[in-house]
């Protein structure tokens, strides 16, 4: 049965507004519902492109319009919703790295996508706000024509960095680690309030990720083991580990890495010499920056882009199914992006068998339970009335902690509310 949301008011301008439901369902909006604006601009809900824990997007379709698809990013507040319908885009620079065999950009296109990520990230800076969370998924492409355009998505940590005169608000005693983990910058890493060049260094590991591939500290679990990430990053800041890390990296990155380095929390980053650095290593290796990028020139990566998992393990659909009907993996939860190798049969049938075997394991030990508790009751003879504190059930619940970890284990690791 098709829903129908009325727009409440409109507060800023078209696009923007707030939707109740006609019922007390208080659930996000499903394929087929409809979202009326009383500007006459009705959007009929196509599908679900992302849920998060605190909002949803959909694709959705202007019904004044037909085929003109655009996407609306919903906020949950109880029973209403804010919403905003934005253009629509394509896939996101993670999965288009992920769906190419080498894992990684050729230069031609890593360095073009850099200029034009540098510049999305300096426009939020004018704007008055950082990210506090650069990273390879929150970039995307355009659809279409518009495939060689880059946009900047997903502000859900950005935070406004200067006050109503414009100048720069003080650093805080401490602050929360907010970003990704495998981004995030030292900063964060050691819970100190970020500035406009820690958006620079989340960026520098994103710019090493798509010219090289996965990171050196793509694979660990940074819930559990965040500071062994910024070991990492702290090793590649000199000697061999260095040299290692930016071993087929163009020399201007090490010079890049140096300059935002060489930042403090109140200095505003020089964009145009970093671009200038990138435009300088594209001319040393031949390239003029107007080649066509990878998904360009092969219309299949964006497609195969459709079949690679979230959490960074490869589900991409191989040439021999190329031709095929292939249905897109259904969206995750987002959580840390951990790169995994491929295994091969054998490693996979060893992985499919231990599992079964854990599974069983589980299995006997709860039907052993079961019987114990069972005789036990057999046990007690049918007249003896039960103590009170006998009959008390205790329902098996989560320690608060258990239940906090659960709620910050997301691809953006908020780990303390600010």
């Amino acid at each position: 049965m098709e829903r129908i949301y009325k727009k409440e008011r409109n507060a800023y301008s078209n696009i923007f507004g707030q939707m109740v439901y006609e019922s007390k369902d208080p659930t996000l909006p499903k394929p087929g519902d409809t979202v009326e604006h009383s500007t006459e601009q009705h959007f009929r809900v196509l599908d679900q492109i992302y849920q998060g824990p605190f909002s949803a997007v959909y694709r959705v379709e202007n019904i004044a319009q037909p085929g003109a698809q655009f996407a609306m990013k919903v906020e949950r507040i109880k029973s209403i919703e804010r919403y905003l319908v934005m253009e629509l885009v394509g896939m996101d620079l993670g999965r288009l790295r992920r769906a190419r065999q080498e894992r990684r950009f050729t230069m031609a296109t890593a360095l073009r996508v850099l200029i034009q990520t540098l510049e999305r990230i300096e426009s939020l800076h004018e704007a008055g706000y950082i990210s506090r969370d650069v990273k390879a998924p929150n970039f995307a492409i355009g659809v279409d024509n518009q495939a060689a355009v880059v946009y900047m998505l997903d502000y859900g940590f950005a935070r406004k960095y200067v006050d109503e005169k414009g100048q720069v608000i003080p650093p805080r005693p401490s602050a929360a680690l907010m970003g990704t983990f495998q981004y995030c910058s030292l900063a964060s890493h050691t819970h100190k309030d970020q500035s406009r060049k820690d958006d620079l260094e989340s960026w520098l590991y994103m710019a090493i990720e798509l010219i090289r591939g996965p990171l050196p500290w793509a694979k660990i679990d940074g819930n559990k083991e965040h500071k062994k990430i910024l070991e990492y990053k702290l090793q590649i800041r000199q000697g061999e580990p260095r040299q290692k890390f930016f071993e087929s990296i163009p020399y201007q990155f090490e010079e890049i890495m140096d300059k935002i380095d060489g930042y403090r929390y109140y200095d505003k980053p020089d964009y145009n010499s970093i671009r200038g650095l990138i435009r300088q290593a594209a001319t040393d290796y031949g390239i003029t920056l107007e080649e066509p990028l990878d998904w360009e020139r092969d219309s299949r990566m964006t497609k195969k882009a459709m079949y690679v998992g979230e959490l960074g393990e490869s589900n991409m659909a191989s040439s021999r199914l190329e031709n095929q009907e292939l249905k897109p993996l259904p969206a995750a939860s987002k959580m840390l992006e951990i790169e995994l190798e491929e295994k091969t049969p054998e490693e996979e049938a060893v992985r499919k068998n231990k599992k079964l075997q854990q599974k069983n394991l589980k299995i006997k030990n709860k039907r052993r339970k079961f019987q114990e508790t069972n005789n036990v009751w057999t046990a007690l003879p049918i007249s003896s009335p039960r103590s009170s504190a006998e009959s008390a059930e205790t329902p098996a619940t989560d320690s608060p902690n258990k239940t906090r970890a659960k709620s910050i284990v997301s691809n953006d690791c908020l780990l303390a509310q600010q």
